[in-house]
């Protein structure tokens, strides 16, 4: 991002399109810089046994790019923004007033241990970001993004805020995403008293999607296609997540000998079924031309 005027210009613009896009939500959230004020909205999550959690960062690789800050929401209490790391688009520098990385470390922990019921869109991009932030042990109990796969795998738009827009508001609202808002501007550039009516919107649409989902997506239906959906998404995609999240963050080691004999294994299977299957197939063909002439 280059600095002068033009993005002093590009700041302001952002101030009023949030302004006019999210301004009346204000009373419906807050960006929490006060340690005894974050204290209190996790003891009310660890109360509740649930949080909604998402994050805000600088880019989209988990591995090089940094924490702005997390969103949280628990059902009671207004979504919230922490912010954490917000630099000054004039000066470079940290914003003052912003709490310490290692008091919300220690805050989450202290919610990560009462193990609580964890809500996410798209949770392994969310818990790698965690995890290089300093929290190791996150997880996720609901994601979103996979429930709606599930759902319906021919979504338009996957992403959370069209399918908000679209299950929880009959589609009359605005599916606003961050390039709609801050394009070319990293988030932690972004002033944390403007860019809090964003980011504390999304864990609270992350609840109210998932709750929609979660009437959906059950086993407690006559419908054994759903059983059988939900089945799939608690005992394969929800354990996936974090071991998808462990082989992007470390890599994974390929045995290519295996893999080898697993190639001849199973192309020798496939050219077998094919020649079964064309065998199945004369009878009905010799019919078919005869029919034909």
């Amino acid at each position: 991002i280059k600095g002068g005027t033009g993005l002093l210009d590009r700041i302001e613009q952002i101030k009023q399109m949030v302004e006019r896009s999210l301004g009346q939500h204000k009373d419906e959230y807050l960006a929490i810089t006060d340690e005894d004020v974050l204290h209190d909205y996790i003891s009310e999550c660890i109360g509740n046994g649930y949080i909604a959690i998402d994050t805000e960062t600088d880019g989209l690789d988990p591995l090089i790019n940094n924490i702005a800050g997390p969103c949280i929401y628990t059902p009671g209490q207004k979504g919230a923004y922490v912010p954490i790391n917000h630099i000054s688009y004039i000066t470079r520098q940290k914003v003052p007033g912003q709490l310490s990385p290692k008091f919300v470390i220690d805050e989450f922990n202290r919610l990560l241990k009462a193990k609580p019921e964890i809500d996410m869109f798209n949770a392994k991009f969310d818990i790698r970001v965690l995890r290089h932030f300093g929290l190791p042990n996150i997880y996720c109990t609901w994601d979103g993004y996979l429930a709606g796969r599930l759902l319906n795998e021919n979504e338009p738009e996957a992403n959370l805020k069209a399918l908000h827009n679209k299950y929880c508001l009959d589609g009359k609202g605005d599916a606003f995403r961050f390039d709609d808002l801050f394009k070319g501007i990293p988030f932690t550039m972004i002033p944390y008293n403007v860019g809090y009516l964003y980011a504390a919107h999304d864990p609270v649409i992350t609840y109210e999607l998932n709750e929609f989902q979660r009437q959906h997506l059950t086993d407690k239906t006559d419908r054994q296609d759903i059983k059988d959906m939900y089945w799939v998404f608690k005992n394969i995609e929800m354990p996936c997540v974090s071991v998808v999240a462990d082989m992007e963050d470390t890599g994974i080691l390929i045995d290519t000998n295996y893999a080898n004999e697993l190639s001849v294994k199973y192309n020798a299977e496939l050219e077998d079924k094919i020649k079964t299957f064309h065998e199945l197939l004369k009878p009905y063909k010799a019919k078919l031309d005869a029919a034909t002439g």
